[in-house]
């Protein structure tokens, strides 16, 4: 896999959006705690999902499904919820997961950088940094020297604008919280699928979060949540 570090350039293909404001997103204990969140909305997808061994655009249904299910059962506004689950399934495009058509969202990593531009949040400097981490990963795919750069050299640049801010704090937190889990977890058996502690699934978590985020704080733990499961089906496949 190689890793560019990408100008902010938008791509044709799946609708654009716009960033919503805080007063159109989910309740600010998302952000506030999204690695948490996000822990809880993938363990209770591998408590309740039925289909196992399932192809993409199953996997992605019954993920959204669930997700659903469970901010509903949380409290979250059901409008709310079903609104911003639309919009990323709408992302997702016909393509989802590792073929994902331009524009659209994919847990491919080689294209990672080049969707968050299109999202048009984040800063050139953000998404260099972003850049690094996913360098790092594919010269070491060491999670554990990963995790020590995510949350010493990245968490501690000093970036300028609010949405960069938002995604530093997104990112790592739910990283961290993808980390936690699958290291307490990998070792179990979850519906008959053993899981792994990859570089990849941890990191591509945290890169959901992110491209989510056009979506809101729904969106983000909801792509996050999309992107953690469907890499641990690509490790595990």
């Amino acid at each position: 896999m190689c890793i560019a570090i990408v100008s902010l350039t938008l791509f044709s293909g799946c609708q654009q959006v716009t960033e919503l404001s805080g007063d159109d997103s989910a309740p600010d204990e998302i952000m506030k705690n999204a690695g948490l969140i996000h822990n809880e909305m993938i363990s209770y997808y591998y408590m309740n999902r039925k289909l196992e061994d399932a192809m993409p655009e199953q996997l992605v249904s019954e993920l959204l499904e669930l997700s659903g299910e469970y901010l509903d059962k949380n409290g979250y506004d059901p409008a709310e919820t079903k609104e911003r689950i639309s919009q990323v399934r709408e992302k997702l495009g016909s393509s989802p997961l590792k073929s994902g058509s331009a524009g659209c969202f994919s847990i491919n990593e080689d294209s990672f950088l080049t969707q968050i531009s299109e999202t048009q949040l984040y800063s050139d400097h953000f998404i260099n940094e972003l850049g690094k981490i996913l360098a790092l990963a594919e010269e070491t795919n060491d999670r554990e020297q990963v995790k020590e750069y995510v949350n010493s050299t990245f968490y501690s640049i000093q970036f300028t604008t609010g949405n960069d801010l938002d995604g530093q704090q997104l990112f790592s937190s739910i990283f961290n919280g993808s980390y936690e889990f699958w290291e307490s977890y990998e070792e179990g058996n979850l519906k008959a699928k053993t899981i792994k502690g990859s570089t990849w699934v941890i990191i591509n978590d945290g890169i959901g979060g992110v491209l989510g985020s056009i979506f809101g704080p729904i969106g983000s733990i909801v792509t996050a949540t999309v992107f953690s499961a469907a890499t641990n089906e690509e490790v595990n496949s």
